[in-house]
Order: C-alpha cells, then structure tokens, then sequence
C-alpha cells in the first residue's frame, strides 16, 4: 500500500515538471515587434482603451490590442493573418 501512494505522488510529480517544462518553452513576440509589423501591414493606432488599445485594419475595422510586454507567439500569428485578412486591395 505504501509502494503504491509513492508512485502515485511520482507520476504526479513528474506530469507536474512536464507541465512546468511547457510554460518554459512557450514563446511570445515583444510589444514593439508586434506594432511594428501591424503598422507595416496598414493597421493604425485609434485610441486607448480600459486595458487595451484600440487599432483599426486597414479596411477600417476595429480590434483590440493588449498592452502587455510580450504577447503570446499564436496571438502574434493570429493578428497577423487577421490584418492581412483585412488589406484594402
């Protein structure tokens, strides 16, 4: 009985330091990095929000832009291709 109690703090253990091995590994894009590649794609800056600001596609569409330092790397990619999405022409 106490064998088993062990192992099963082990494996909780061990799924523990995998999880904690995947936040580590998680990658993100700086702020500025991120503004700079939406104002190449058109987008422009329209006014500060609560905790966001608010940018505008080059369509004229409106979309939410954290103010965070780093920004995780899938949200980067995903306002990416929405912005390209939205191109006039």
């Amino acid at each position: 009985m106490q064998v088993k109690i062990l192992g099963e703090k082990f494996g909780y253990i061990r799924k523990y330091a995998y999880f904690c091995a995947l936040i580590k590994t998680k990658q993100s894009m700086k702020h500025l990095l991120l503004e700079q590649e939406l104002r190449a794609l058109g987008c422009e800056f329209y006014r500060r929000g609560g905790n966001h600001d608010i940018w505008i596609y080059e369509n004229g569409r409106k979309f939410p832009f954290a103010r965070h330092s780093d920004i995780d790397e899938w949200l980067a990619k995903s306002m990416i291709n929405k912005a390209r999405q939205n191109r006039v022409g």
